[in-house]
């Protein structure tokens, strides 16, 4: 049975919230501008410790682009349909 992206989404914020709180995953600055309070973003869920760390501005932008609404790539990461 497959996991929807709903389950898979809480199972890797999970998993990183967890791996933070007993110390195998640090956090670090943006990728983008270097600012220290991060989130982590994952471009696919079902692989819970491919993150990079975005700050919120570059997070949300981030999830424009993925949707359609910036033809801009922060990343460079070729966005998949």
């Amino acid at each position: 049975m497959d996991r929807t992206e709903s389950e898979l989404k809480y199972y890797a914020h999970n998993a990183v919230t967890g791996a933070i709180a007993l110390g195998k995953l640090k956090k670090l600055p943006c990728v983008v501008c270097g600012n220290p309070i991060v989130h982590a973003h994952h471009e696919d869920y079902s692989k819970p410790f491919e993150i990079t760390w975005l700050c919120s501005k570059h997070h949300g932008k981030r999830h424009s682009e993925l949707r359609g609404f910036s033809n801009t790539n922060i990343l460079g990461i070729e966005i998949q349909e």
